[in-house]
Parts: structure tokens; C-alpha cells; sequence
């Protein structure tokens, strides 16, 4: 799964997985069969895991506790839940200009696939279950389904189910105490959900064809605290993932994951380890035999440490081999490897730099070398907060008849409540959202034909979308109402892909806890 450098602003959360360092600033994936992407994230996550407040923690300490959820509303013995239900109701109204909305709405592109009038109704419900099966075993399953729909047919409706995010871990999940030094975290998450990517499998709600799609992710962790200051882990997990669109057939496939770790902790500041871990992909589809299995395996040493009271490092350095099955090549090679800082400048504002080096599985091609680059500045205040995000990746397929390219991106997020004073209306909520990115593609490979190909795949493009609007509890229990206008442009060298587009919109939710 790719993330998405030409950014939409969300209208509610989404199911997102991310492989690259600066994922986590710039929203959701596009899903190809990014599996060995998503297990790479969570590897390294969880075997470089966050700082705790006496110090760098061992991989055993991030299993959850056996313990009651917070969340939890009804009670029925060792049974625990929660139930909500949400129903927005609003008005939409969308205006397109440019020589290139003729090739959007033409050939099917983007989310909006008719200008005018709408009035979306989005319905969704969300639970969490939680049962404590005995004194060292529980259960976990979460699910999530929202259905949207358009009645006057300017965008898809469309029905989404996701057993929803439980931390990054799984959804369904169970968490098991083999010994008190030995556990083992069982996981399962199903998404049934549509996307808009573009020709690199990266998020393009503006312009990207519909991907409609079903994956499934079930492993299991476990680990073994060997001392007090000594852990091995062991992974597996599998991942299938079947496209409902004939356009994405290649990307049917089904995938494996193994994993095995040793790490120390030092000193309370420093914990530092090794890892292997490997992957195959097995491409599945009928009408995708022209597209070989892959395989890869990926050596590393890695540390997370404190530097100072207010900056934490982590670390990570190895190499990767790569293998085609039926390609006449050796293993291609690759150095990999990562590093980031976040500093506490002070109790508003902190910072985050990231660099990386990564391989997964390509969306067009067998794999895909990543070099990421990002930075973030963030205030936190009593009521305000402001996020300033850059980042740069540079993606080569390393395969015949595929370019490289590169997506740069700066973002700009700001929420400023603002005190009303009114019996009815105490405070409003103001939302600022900027993004703009650029597109850059390399050069097309030598024997392909520039007409055949699409002016995604050749051209340079810049996206630059701004979003103001405001928010507030309306006038009764449990409902809200927030309003916003937008106003997106891309340009291009080829008219195809220069447009604009304005959307205003105003919406009215109502939510229950039950």
C-alpha cells in the first residue's frame, strides 16, 4: 500500500496502513498488493517501540494487559462492549472547469463523477467487544461499517466494512499468556473498502480510478523475555488480498510474512537489536499469469534510544536481496535502512525528522526502492494546533518498461476554536487545510511508445488543495453541524490533466453512543 502524496482531505477516518517514514503525516494507501508494505511498518514499529516514561522499553512490554477497557459501556459477565451509531444528512454542490475535467469524468477518474448539486447520507455504526476467555487469554473484535449514498449520482455510493483499527496491531485479536515470560498476540483485520489510486497505486481522490477491494490479515507474535533485559520474537502472518475491479486483476494476490528478532535494553536509555525477516508473494489471478511470484528477505540491526530529556532517536541500518521467480538476473541487492528524531522544544511544540530507505512490493513492477524524507513541526496548545509537514519520496521500480518518479509534499493544518458567547452557541471550531505536492517522472524506459502510455505516467503535474471551514454542536443532544468550502487546482503541461474544481458543502450529524 502506497501513501498518498496528492492529498484529499478526508471526510471521515479511513482504514490506512503505511509503509514509508512519512506516511503517518499525509494520510491513507492505496492498496496493490502492498502487504509486505504493511508488515514492514508494523515490524518495525513494533520492534523500535516508543519511549515509555522511565526509558527505551523491550519489544515483551508492548502486549496489552488482561484488564477491563476503558471503552466499555455494557457489561455481561466477562463480556464488555460499546455500540455507536452515526447518520449525517447535508448539501453538496461542485463546479469543474479546465480542459482536463473532460478526461476525468470521461474515462471514470476521481471520487466526483459529476458536477452539481448533492445531498450525501453517510450511515455508520461501530462496536467494540472485549471478552476475558480465562485468567491468561482474551478476545478482541471490532468492527466498523459505513454506507454512503449519493442520490443525485455525482459520486459512487458505496458500502465499506473494516473490523476496525484496534491500536496498529489487529482487529480481531487475543492476547495470550503462555508463561509469565512468554506471550503470544494473535491477530486478524478484514477490510472490505473502495479507494481512488492514481497509476502508481498511490490515493488520488481528484483523479484516480476506482479500486474496489477485499483484504484480509491474520498472524500471529510472539515473545520471549529471556532476562530482565533480554527479548526474542518470532512473526508470521499471511495477507490476501483480492481486487473486485478487472482493471486491478494483478494485484490479486496472497502473501507471506516471517519475522525473527533479538533485542537489549542497555541501559534504561537505549534498547538495540537484530532482525530477519521474509516475504513471498504469490500474484493469484487468472488473467495476471504474466506477472512472477516475489520473494525477499531483509537483514537489520536497529536501536532506539533516548539522546536527551527531550529527544528520542531510533536507528536502523541492513541490506535486502530481492528474487523474480523465472528471471534469468541474481538476487538484486540493496541497502536499506531508516532514522528519525522527535524533539519536545518546548510544552507546545515539538518536531520530527525522518529519513529512510525501504523495499516493497510494487504496484507495476516486482518491487520498489523507497528514499523518504520528511520533517514536521507541531503546536499543541490549550485549544489551538498547528502542523506544518513537508516530505519528499523518490520510487524506483528498478523494472523494464517502468519509470521511476518522485511526490513531494507540503501540508499546512490548522484548528482554531473560536469563543461565541451565545446560549445556544458557546464556541466554533475554525479548520484551515493546505496541500500542495508535485509529481515528477523519470525519463520513459527505452523501446516504450510516450503515446500508448498515460499522461499520469509521463508528465509532471502540481495539486494544490485548500480547505476552510468551521464546526459546532448543533442545536440538539448528540447532533453537530460543520460547513466548509474547497477549492482544488492541478496543472500540467498536458491539458489533460489541468482543472480546477470548487466544492462547498454543509452537513448535520447525529451520533449515539448506546
Amino acid at each position: 500500500m502506497k501513501t498518498n502524496m496528492n492529498v484529499e482531505f478526508e471526510e471521515r477516518p479511513a482504514c490506512v496502513n503505511h509503509a514509508c517514514a512519512w506516511s503517518a503525516a499525509f494520510g491513507p494507501a492505496a492498496e496493490g498488493c502492498r502487504a509486505q508494505a504493511l508488515r514492514s511498518a508494523w515490524a518495525l514499529a513494533f520492534v523500535m517501540i516508543a519511549l515509555s516514561a522511565q526509558g527505551q522499553t523491550l519489544r515483551f512490554g508492548n502486549h496489552r494487559e488482561l484488564a477491563v477497557p476503558d471503552y466499555a459501556t455494557v457489561r455481561i459477565g466477562p463480556f464488555y462492549s460499546s455500540l455507536s451509531f452515526s447518520q449525517s444528512a447535508g448539501y453538496r454542490y461542485t463546479r469543474s472547469s479546465g480542459v482536463g475535467t473532460d478526461f476525468l469524468f470521461r474515462n471514470h477518474r476521481g471520487r466526483i463523477v459529476e458536477d452539481g448539486e448533492e445531498l450525501p447520507l453517510v450511515s455508520s455504526l461501530d462496536t467494540r467487544n472485549y471478552l476475558i476467555v480465562t485468567r491468561n487469554m482474551d478476545l478482541d473484535v471490532s468492527a466498523s461499517a459505513v454506507y454512503s449514498h449519493y442520490p443525485f449520482g455525482t459520486q459512487e455510493d458505496s458500502f465499506e466494512v473494516n473490523l476496525a483499527e484496534e491500536g496498529m496491531f489487529g482487529n480481531l485479536s487475543s492476547e495470550v499468556q503462555i508463561t509469565p515470560f512468554m506471550k503470544a498476540f494473535l491477530h486478524e483485520a478484514a477490510v472490505y473498502r473502495t479507494d481512488y489510486v492514481d497509476t502508481r497505486g498511490v490515493i488520488d481522490q481528484y483523479g484516480g480510478r476506482q479500486n474496489e477491494y477485499f483484504r484480509n490479515t491474520a498472524g500471529m507474535d510472539v515473545d520471549w523475555l529471556m532476562a530482565e533485559d533480554m527479548n526474542a520474537g518470532l512473526s508470521l502472518s499471511r495477507s490476501d488480498m483480492l481486487p473486485r475491479n478487472d482493471e486491478f486483476a494483478d494485484q490479486e494476490c496472497v502473501s507471506w510474512h516471517e519475522s525473527a528478532a533479538f533485542e537489549r535494553q542497555i541501559s534504561p536509555a537505549l534498547v538495540a537489536g537484530v532482525q530477519a525477516g521474509f516475504d513471498q508473494n504469490q500474484y493469484t489471478a487468472e488473467t495476471a499469469t504474466n506477472r512472477p511470484d516475489t520473494s525477499s528477505e531483509t537483514y537489520s540491526a536497529y536501536a532506539s534510544a533516548r539522546l536527551t530529556d527531550n529527544t528520542i532517536g531510533s536507528a536502523s541500518a541492513g541490506y535486502s536481496l530481492g528474487h523474480v521467480k523465472g528471471s534469468q538476473d541474481s538476487a538484486d541487492e540493496t541497502a536499506v535502512g531508516s532514522l528519525s528524531l522527535k524533539t519536545i522544544l518546548t510544552r507546545e511544540l515539538s518536531q520530527t525528522m525522518e529519513v529512510s530507505r525501504s523495499r516493497t512490493a510494487g504496484f507495476n513492477s516486482p518491487f520498489e526502492i523507497q528514499d523518504t524524507a520528511s520533517y514536521g513541526l507541531e503546536w499543541k496548545g490549550e485549544a489551538t494546533s498547528l502542523r506544518l509537514s513537508t516530505a519528499l519520496a523518490r520510487v524506483d521500480p528498478g523494472w523494464k518498461g517502468v519509470s521511476s518518479y518522485s511526490d513531494w509534499t507540503t501540508a499546512l493544518d490548522l484548528a482554531q476554536p473560536v469563543y461565541v458567547g451565545l446560549s445556544f452557541l458557546d464556541t466554533v471550531t475554525l479548520v484551515l487545510t493546505s496541500r500542495y505536492s508535485v509529481r515528477n517522472n523519470g525519463e520513459v524506459p527505452e523501446g516504450v511508445a510516450v503515446e500508448a502510455l498515460d499522461p499520469e505516467w509521463v508528465e509532471e503535474y502540481r495539486t494544490w488543495t485548500t480547505r476552510l471551514g468551521a464546526s459546532f454542536p448543533f442545536f440538539f443532544p448528540d447532533c453537530s453541524f460543520s460547513a466548509y468550502a474547497e477549492h482544488t487546482e492541478r496543472t500540467s503541461h498536458s491539458g489533460l490533466l489541468d482543472y480546477t474544481r470548487d466544492t462547498v458543502e454543509a452537513t448535520v450529524v447525529y451520533s449515539h453512543q448506546f
